[in-house]
């Protein structure tokens, strides 16, 4: 396969900005376009709930580049560039602004978007959290804040929850329909994040129906659907949608993130990578992955592919999450209702990880403060293991 002469890559999170780093680090000659819509140089995402909402980190240590390493790159960088349609037959992406970009290839990654239900108002002090502006915004009213509400019960909920008990504050309540991440994690770690919350004084209002958030100038209001709570803050945590509203009629299949094999191909010139893609499993399912490091592991894929050089990727989604002193970590697919075994440990040691089943096969492992058991376990998921595996 011969290399393209121009490439556009829509989107520059770590996806985006991926594929075009390994572009050039790989020899890539020819043109490299990077739109983003946002106006920050290309930044990591996971740090905003963690280490900047913190304030450990300042928002250039969260950076993924330099402008100096940017212009080592020779990449023709449009930020503040939002992408409005795709013609596939003509090769072109059309901004907002109408200015039309016209490639050999075209790499899809305008990532996603935190879910704003319609019965929720964001302002000043109600919060989605997803760029490094609402994390600078969340973080100034965390120091200000004696009370603070947060409706998800999710992993970015929970890691605000915990930055802000740790920054001060001093009254945190996480409301929602679940217990703690049970979807993402299964009861037997749900149990123990709501005992971790427990004991740094959140109170967890679990089976909540949150009809309405809302704020002004003194604080928010949530109201329930038997009542309303007043606090300093609030924080709308309830995941997020691929950024695909822009894809429409453009042929692409999307269900809902845009579908690809396993080498990121959506369609005769066009790749797809990062939180807006549905990249197949080992199964073969084509699932959406919302996670940092799979991001970049399909954008490196992408990249290959771009060169002619690219083995197909068997994805292996990959988490974490930071609460307090404890680091929740998965491989695989994971979530409530699944068979466990221990790996290592139990429900009450202070590291464990466990294997979670997947119809005849291991599914998936999680781990709890035990980073190398879980590493170990990944070996498990990556390479089809009956279950029960005789080290489960």
């Amino acid at each position: 396969m011969k290399p393209p002469g121009r490439v556009l890559v829509v989107g520059a999170g770590v996806a985006g900005f991926t594929v075009a780093d390994e572009l050039r680090h790989a020899g890539f000659q020819g043109s490299v376009t990077l739109v983003g819509a946002e106006t920050h140089l290309p930044y990591d995402r996971p740090p905003l709930s963690k280490q900047v909402l913190l304030g450990t980190w300042s928002h250039e240590r969260a950076a993924l580049t330099t402008a100096q390493q940017l212009d080592e790159l020779d990449l023709d960088l449009r930020l503040g560039g939002t992408a409005r349609t795709l013609d596939i037959p003509r090769r072109t992406v059309i901004l907002e602004d109408g200015t039309e970009l016209v490639a050999d290839e075209i790499v899809v990654a305008t990532g996603s978007h935190a879910i704003v239900p319609s019965w929720t108002t964001l302002g000043a002090r109600v919060v989605a959290l997803r760029t490094l502006g609402d994390a600078q915004h969340l973080g100034t009213l965390l120091r200000t804040s004696h009370r603070l509400a947060v409706v998800g019960t999710g992993f970015l909920g929970l890691e605000v929850a915990a930055a802000a008990r740790v920054v001060g504050v001093g009254d945190v309540v996480v409301s929602g329909p679940l217990e703690p991440m049970v979807a993402a994690v299964g009861e037997t770690v749900s149990g123990r994040i709501r005992e971790l919350h427990e004991e740094h004084g959140v109170a967890l209002d679990v089976g909540a129906q949150v009809v309405g958030v809302a704020g002004d100038e003194t604080g928010a209001t949530v109201r329930f659907a038997d009542r309303s709570a007043r606090a300093d803050a609030a924080v709308v945590a309830l995941g997020a949608r691929p950024n695909v509203a822009w894809l429409a009629g453009s042929g692409l299949t999307i269900v809902p993130g845009v579908v690809v094999d396993a080498r990121g191909r959506a369609a005769p010139g066009i790749h797809a990578v990062g939180e807006v893609c549905a990249w197949p499993d080992r199964e073969g399912r084509c699932r959406r992955v919302d996670h940092r490091q799979t991001a970049g592991e399909q954008a490196r894929t992408v990249a290959a592919d771009l060169l002619g050089d690219a083995d197909p990727l068997a994805m292996v989604p990959y988490w974490w999450s930071d609460q307090y002193d404890v680091r929740v970590q998965a491989y695989g697919v994971t979530g409530s209702g699944r068979e466990e075994r221990w790996l290592t440990g139990d429900r009450n040691a202070p590291t464990f990880a466990l294997a979670q089943r997947d119809g005849d096969l291991v599914g998936g492992v999680v781990g709890w403060n035990a980073a190398r058991a879980t590493r170990e376990g990944r070996a498990l998921v990556a390479t089809p293991t009956p279950w029960p595996h005789e080290a489960a």
